[in-house]
Protein backbone atom coordinates (compact mmCIF):
# COMPACT_ATOMS: atom_id res chain seq x y z
CA UNK A 1 0.00 0.00 0.00
CA UNK A 2 2.68 2.37 0.39
CA UNK A 3 4.22 1.83 -2.55
CA UNK A 4 0.49 2.83 -4.19
CA UNK A 5 0.92 6.38 -1.96
CA UNK A 6 3.97 6.73 -3.76
CA UNK A 7 3.10 6.09 -7.42
CA UNK A 8 -0.01 8.27 -6.23
CA UNK A 9 2.29 10.88 -5.44
CA UNK A 10 4.17 10.90 -8.84
CA UNK A 11 1.07 11.29 -10.52
CA UNK A 12 -0.08 14.97 -8.87
CA UNK A 13 3.98 15.74 -9.72
CA UNK A 14 3.33 14.89 -13.03
CA UNK A 15 0.57 17.15 -13.86
CA UNK A 16 2.59 20.00 -12.05
CA UNK A 17 4.09 21.30 -14.89
CA UNK A 18 0.62 21.61 -16.94
CA UNK A 19 0.17 24.62 -14.29
CA UNK A 20 3.69 25.38 -13.42
CA UNK A 21 5.03 26.28 -17.63
CA UNK A 22 1.33 28.03 -18.51
CA UNK A 23 2.14 30.46 -15.49
CA UNK A 24 6.28 31.15 -16.56
CA UNK A 25 4.79 31.55 -20.20
CA UNK A 26 2.19 33.95 -19.06
CA UNK A 27 5.25 36.17 -17.41
CA UNK A 28 4.77 35.86 -13.52
CA UNK A 29 8.23 36.19 -11.89
CA UNK A 30 9.58 33.04 -11.19
CA UNK A 31 10.58 34.01 -7.71
CA UNK A 32 7.75 35.00 -7.02
CA UNK A 33 5.81 31.96 -7.72
CA UNK A 34 8.31 29.33 -5.91
CA UNK A 35 8.10 32.07 -2.88
CA UNK A 36 3.71 31.95 -2.94
CA UNK A 37 4.22 28.14 -3.01
CA UNK A 38 5.74 28.15 -0.01
CA UNK A 39 4.12 30.89 1.78
CA UNK A 40 0.67 28.27 1.06
CA UNK A 41 2.69 25.16 1.70
CA UNK A 42 3.57 26.52 5.38
CA UNK A 43 0.26 28.12 6.05
CA UNK A 44 -1.31 24.52 5.46
CA UNK A 45 1.13 23.01 7.45
CA UNK A 46 1.00 25.67 10.49
CA UNK A 47 -0.12 23.08 12.85
CA UNK A 48 2.66 21.15 12.61
CA UNK A 49 5.30 23.94 12.84
CA UNK A 50 5.85 24.44 16.94
CA UNK A 51 6.25 20.29 16.77
CA UNK A 52 8.97 20.90 14.29
CA UNK A 53 10.89 23.61 16.04
CA UNK A 54 10.38 21.82 19.41
CA UNK A 55 12.38 18.93 17.61
CA UNK A 56 14.96 20.94 15.86
CA UNK A 57 15.48 23.23 18.73
CA UNK A 58 16.67 19.92 20.88
CA UNK A 59 18.76 18.14 17.93
CA UNK A 60 21.70 19.42 16.17
CA UNK A 61 21.75 17.00 13.70
CA UNK A 62 18.15 17.12 12.95
CA UNK A 63 18.53 21.17 12.41
CA UNK A 64 21.67 20.57 9.86
CA UNK A 65 19.11 17.95 8.27
CA UNK A 66 16.51 20.03 7.86
CA UNK A 67 18.69 23.02 6.65
CA UNK A 68 19.75 21.50 3.74
CA UNK A 69 16.27 19.99 3.11
CA UNK A 70 14.66 22.89 3.39
CA UNK A 71 16.82 25.46 1.68
CA UNK A 72 18.71 23.46 -0.95
CA UNK A 73 15.49 20.38 -2.05
CA UNK A 74 12.61 23.00 -1.34
CA UNK A 75 13.81 26.38 -2.07
CA UNK A 76 16.78 25.84 -4.95
CA UNK A 77 15.88 23.19 -6.92
CA UNK A 78 12.50 24.02 -7.17
CA UNK A 79 13.53 27.64 -8.29
CA UNK A 80 15.92 25.75 -11.03
CA UNK A 81 13.20 23.85 -12.01
CA UNK A 82 11.13 26.49 -12.66
CA UNK A 83 14.02 28.24 -14.50
CA UNK A 84 15.09 25.86 -16.34
CA UNK A 85 11.37 26.10 -18.13
CA UNK A 86 12.55 29.51 -19.83
CA UNK A 87 15.66 27.59 -21.40
CA UNK A 88 14.60 24.46 -22.15
CA UNK A 89 11.60 23.27 -23.66
CA UNK A 90 9.62 21.66 -20.40
CA UNK A 91 9.64 18.17 -22.13
CA UNK A 92 13.59 18.22 -21.84
CA UNK A 93 13.22 19.19 -18.25
CA UNK A 94 10.85 16.40 -17.12
CA UNK A 95 12.85 13.67 -18.91
CA UNK A 96 16.84 15.14 -17.79
CA UNK A 97 15.21 15.68 -14.13
CA UNK A 98 14.63 12.16 -13.67
CA UNK A 99 18.72 11.95 -13.39
CA UNK A 100 17.87 12.42 -9.99
CA UNK A 101 17.26 8.64 -9.69
CA UNK A 102 20.83 8.14 -9.78
CA UNK A 103 21.35 10.63 -6.82
CA UNK A 104 19.02 8.90 -4.83
CA UNK A 105 20.74 5.10 -5.27
CA UNK A 106 23.83 6.59 -4.99
CA UNK A 107 23.27 8.84 -1.43
CA UNK A 108 21.15 5.84 -0.32
CA UNK A 109 23.43 3.53 -0.59
CA UNK A 110 26.24 6.24 0.82
CA UNK A 111 24.36 7.83 3.94
CA UNK A 112 21.52 5.01 4.40
CA UNK A 113 23.92 1.80 3.73
CA UNK A 114 20.96 0.63 1.54
CA UNK A 115 21.86 -2.78 -0.42
CA UNK A 116 18.79 -4.02 -2.30
CA UNK A 117 20.48 -6.36 -3.97
CA UNK A 118 22.06 -7.07 -7.18
CA UNK A 119 18.95 -7.94 -9.28
CA UNK A 120 17.43 -4.46 -7.76
CA UNK A 121 20.46 -2.76 -9.06
CA UNK A 122 20.80 -4.89 -12.51
CA UNK A 123 16.95 -4.18 -13.33
CA UNK A 124 17.01 -0.52 -12.05
CA UNK A 125 20.03 0.27 -14.40
CA UNK A 126 18.33 -1.09 -17.23
CA UNK A 127 15.51 1.42 -16.50
CA UNK A 128 17.59 4.17 -15.88
CA UNK A 129 19.31 3.40 -19.30
CA UNK A 130 16.09 3.04 -21.31
CA UNK A 131 15.07 6.12 -19.60
CA UNK A 132 17.95 7.95 -20.85
CA UNK A 133 17.61 6.49 -24.68
CA UNK A 134 14.41 7.63 -24.33
CA UNK A 135 14.86 11.42 -24.02
CA UNK A 136 17.70 11.23 -26.80
CA UNK A 137 16.11 12.12 -29.62
CA UNK A 138 15.29 15.51 -27.85
CA UNK A 139 18.84 16.56 -26.26
CA UNK A 140 19.81 15.58 -30.03
CA UNK A 141 17.47 18.30 -31.02
CA UNK A 142 19.29 20.81 -29.20
CA UNK A 143 22.39 20.04 -31.10
CA UNK A 144 21.40 20.24 -34.41
CA UNK A 145 20.81 23.97 -36.20
CA UNK A 146 16.66 23.30 -36.36
CA UNK A 147 16.91 24.19 -32.80
CA UNK A 148 15.04 27.22 -31.26
CA UNK A 149 17.68 30.07 -30.82
CA UNK A 150 16.53 29.60 -26.72
CA UNK A 151 17.80 26.24 -26.63
CA UNK A 152 21.12 26.78 -28.14
CA UNK A 153 24.49 27.71 -27.00
CA UNK A 154 25.19 29.61 -23.80
CA UNK A 155 21.48 28.97 -23.30
CA UNK A 156 20.96 25.72 -23.24
CA UNK A 157 23.83 25.09 -20.93
CA UNK A 158 22.21 27.00 -18.60
CA UNK A 159 19.79 25.49 -19.07
CA UNK A 160 21.23 21.71 -18.66
CA UNK A 161 22.94 23.54 -15.30
CA UNK A 162 19.44 24.55 -13.62
CA UNK A 163 18.67 21.19 -14.27
CA UNK A 164 21.38 19.32 -13.06
CA UNK A 165 21.10 21.62 -9.55
CA UNK A 166 17.24 20.20 -9.57
CA UNK A 167 18.94 16.70 -9.69
CA UNK A 168 20.99 16.79 -6.94
CA UNK A 169 18.16 18.70 -4.83
CA UNK A 170 15.51 16.76 -5.45
CA UNK A 171 17.60 13.27 -5.26
CA UNK A 172 19.04 14.41 -2.18
CA UNK A 173 15.62 15.47 -0.55
CA UNK A 174 14.18 11.94 -0.53
CA UNK A 175 17.74 10.50 1.12
CA UNK A 176 17.75 13.13 3.57
CA UNK A 177 13.88 12.76 4.49
CA UNK A 178 13.93 9.05 5.06
CA UNK A 179 17.36 9.76 7.19
CA UNK A 180 14.92 12.50 9.64
CA UNK A 181 12.46 9.81 9.52
CA UNK A 182 14.68 7.42 10.57
CA UNK A 183 15.21 9.77 13.52
CA UNK A 184 11.71 9.41 14.24
CA UNK A 185 10.58 12.64 12.71
CA UNK A 186 6.59 11.87 11.44
CA UNK A 187 5.83 13.29 7.95
CA UNK A 188 3.81 16.16 9.08
CA UNK A 189 6.29 17.41 11.18
CA UNK A 190 8.95 16.62 8.23
CA UNK A 191 7.22 18.77 6.04
CA UNK A 192 6.65 21.83 8.57
CA UNK A 193 10.15 21.48 9.24
CA UNK A 194 11.04 21.29 5.23
CA UNK A 195 8.45 24.25 4.28
CA UNK A 196 9.08 26.25 6.78
CA UNK A 197 13.15 26.28 6.78
CA UNK A 198 12.86 26.84 3.10
CA UNK A 199 10.58 29.62 3.33
CA UNK A 200 13.59 31.49 5.58
CA UNK A 201 15.85 30.64 2.83
CA UNK A 202 13.56 31.93 0.04
CA UNK A 203 13.07 35.25 1.87
CA UNK A 204 16.40 36.81 0.94
CA UNK A 205 15.94 35.84 -2.62
CA UNK A 206 12.89 37.88 -3.00
CA UNK A 207 13.14 40.53 -1.17
CA UNK A 208 14.12 42.48 -4.09
CA UNK A 209 11.71 41.46 -6.38
CA UNK A 210 9.36 43.65 -7.59
CA UNK A 211 6.91 41.65 -9.37
CA UNK A 212 6.45 39.07 -6.66
CA UNK A 213 2.52 39.49 -6.62
CA UNK A 214 0.23 37.44 -8.79
CA UNK A 215 -0.24 39.06 -12.73
CA UNK A 216 -4.08 37.93 -12.14
CA UNK A 217 -6.65 36.54 -9.74
CA UNK A 218 -6.57 33.37 -12.43
CA UNK A 219 -2.69 33.17 -11.80
CA UNK A 220 -3.49 33.16 -8.21
CA UNK A 221 -5.67 30.45 -8.09
CA UNK A 222 -3.58 28.57 -10.50
CA UNK A 223 -0.55 28.55 -8.09
CA UNK A 224 -3.07 27.65 -5.11
CA UNK A 225 -3.88 24.65 -7.05
CA UNK A 226 -0.66 23.92 -8.02
CA UNK A 227 0.61 24.12 -4.50
CA UNK A 228 -2.38 22.19 -3.33
CA UNK A 229 -2.45 19.19 -5.08
CA UNK A 230 1.28 18.56 -6.21
CA UNK A 231 2.19 20.29 -3.05
CA UNK A 232 0.75 19.19 0.04
CA UNK A 233 -1.66 16.18 -0.85
CA UNK A 234 1.64 14.68 -3.17
CA UNK A 235 4.32 15.37 -0.54
CA UNK A 236 2.07 14.10 2.68
CA UNK A 237 1.48 10.79 0.53
CA UNK A 238 5.08 10.39 -0.90
CA UNK A 239 6.37 11.21 3.19
CA UNK A 240 3.85 8.55 4.16
CA UNK A 241 5.15 6.07 1.77
CA UNK A 242 8.91 6.83 2.28
CA UNK A 243 8.08 5.70 6.09
CA UNK A 244 8.03 2.21 4.87
CA UNK A 245 9.71 1.94 1.58
CA UNK A 246 13.34 2.26 1.67
CA UNK A 247 15.04 5.64 -0.40
CA UNK A 248 17.09 2.94 -2.89
CA UNK A 249 13.18 1.98 -4.22
CA UNK A 250 11.72 5.36 -3.51
CA UNK A 251 13.87 6.90 -5.83
CA UNK A 252 13.29 4.40 -8.83
CA UNK A 253 9.08 4.96 -8.21
CA UNK A 254 9.86 8.24 -8.86
CA UNK A 255 10.55 7.39 -12.50
CA UNK A 256 6.53 7.51 -12.60
CA UNK A 257 6.25 11.01 -12.15
CA UNK A 258 8.38 11.63 -15.50
CA UNK A 259 6.27 9.30 -17.68
CA UNK A 260 3.24 10.43 -16.18
CA UNK A 261 4.48 14.45 -16.90
CA UNK A 262 5.82 13.61 -20.50
CA UNK A 263 2.69 11.95 -20.91
CA UNK A 264 0.77 15.08 -20.11
CA UNK A 265 3.51 17.42 -21.34
CA UNK A 266 2.80 16.18 -24.93
CA UNK A 267 -1.47 15.97 -24.93
CA UNK A 268 -1.88 18.97 -23.03
CA UNK A 269 1.03 21.22 -23.76
CA UNK A 270 1.87 19.75 -27.31
CA UNK A 271 5.28 19.68 -26.04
Amino acid sequence: MHVIYILIACIFWGGDPIIRYPLVEGGISIQGLVFWEHVLMVLLVSPYIPGAISIIRKDRQLLILFILLGCISSALATLTFTRAFTYLSPSLVILLQKLKTFTGLILAAWLLKEKPGREFYFWSGIAIIGALLVSFPHIEAFLSEKAHHREKGAYAFIGYGLVGITILGWGGGTVLARMLMERGVKPMTLMAGRYGIGLGCLIPLVAQDVNLLPVSGDQAVKIFLMTLFSGYVAVRLFYKGLEKVNASITSILELFSTLFAVSMSWIILDQ
